[in-house]
């Protein structure tokens, strides 16, 4: 008697959009490495050592250039 075997497949298959960082942490500098993709070329920025809120504010921006956020218009209905 012959078998059958069920295949069964992940459903989730929307999009997941990954940011990824890489740090070269000196004493007196910090840089950054952002890219969506190994074949992309990373966003390279350098910023003072210890300075935790230029890495946030650059964490940021490299989201916002990567995945920009699209708005639409509610109707006015």
């Amino acid at each position: 008697m012959a078998t059958t075997a069920t295949t069964r497949v992940n459903q989730e298959t929307a999009f997941t959009p990954t940011l990824f960082l890489a740090f070269e942490l000196g004493v007196n500098k910090w840089k950054l490495g952002f890219t969506t993709g190994a074949a992309q070329r990373p966003r390279e920025r350098q910023v003072p050592a210890g300075d935790c809120q230029t890495v946030l504010e650059e964490i940021r921006r490299a989201k916002s250039e990567a995945y920009p956020i699209v708005k639409t218009k509610k109707s006015a209905n």
